[in-house]
């Protein structure tokens, strides 16, 4: 009887983490992080690695993502752009980048709303080019999530910076 209750109590704490694990509010906080540690590219990333990087980011993605940069980059990223155009933006940028540098997020907020999620945070940026450096300094991050068959994606992502 012993047994039983051991195997009972440890079914359902299987059982209770799996449902937590689960919630669709963890599974996007989850999906954030993963997509953040996806963008950054610390400087000694090599090329293997800047391509895996730039090869996992379309499983992200929904089929079109709304792009809403900050106006000096708006003619370079910006608007609604096909998955397969932004993953091969991302992986130019992946392999000439000096470094793409991201803080922690702060504040991060999920809510999910049937097929919708939305992330709001704030975090520290540098992306570092050759020749100039975009994108640097504190920034209000806004990503859009959507709900397809199989997992959550991204539909819009807004940022700008905090001044």
């Amino acid at each position: 009887m012993k047994k039983f209750a051991v195997a009972a109590g440890i079914l359902v704490a299987l059982g209770a983490f799996l449902a937590w694990w689960f919630q669709p509010v963890n599974v996007v906080t989850r999906r954030t992080g993963a997509l953040l540690e996806t963008i950054e590219i610390p400087a000694e990333t090599g090329t293997i690695g800047r391509n895996a990087r730039a090869g996992a980011i379309s499983g992200f993605l929904a089929p079109r993502v709304e792009v809403l940069s900050p106006d000096h980059l708006e003619d370079e990223v910006g608007g609604s752009i096909d998955r397969d155009q932004l993953a091969g933006m991302f992986a130019a940028l992946a392999q000439s980048c000096r470094e793409i540098e991201l803080g922690e997020p702060e504040g991060l907020v999920v809510t999910v709303s049937g097929g919708t999620a939305s992330s709001r945070f704030r975090i520290e940026a540098d992306a570092r080019l050759p020749n100039r450096t975009p994108v640097q300094g504190r920034h209000e991050v806004e990503l859009d999530w959507i709900k397809d068959d199989r997992r959550w994606v991204l539909k819009r992502a807004r940022w700008s910076e905090i001044p």
